[in-house]
């Protein structure tokens, strides 16, 4: 007579909740890259030129 399997052999693992989580995370980040990748966006800084020559924005 051949032993019983275990009750781990006959359930597959659970994923634990955290785990869960951070691929509920990747997911979302992924989802809204794609999403904001096609957006134009205006560029966070503006840099005018100055009226005299030789000075520089620092």
């Amino acid at each position: 007579m051949s032993p019983s399997p275990t009750h781990g052999a006959l359930c597959p693992p659970r994923i634990a909740r955290r785990h869960l989580l951070m691929l509920a995370m990747a997911v979302e980040v992924l989802v809204l890259g794609a999403i904001n990748a096609d957006r134009v966006r205006r560029p966070g800084i503006t840099v005018e030129q100055t009226v005299t020559q030789g000075h520089v924005i620092t």
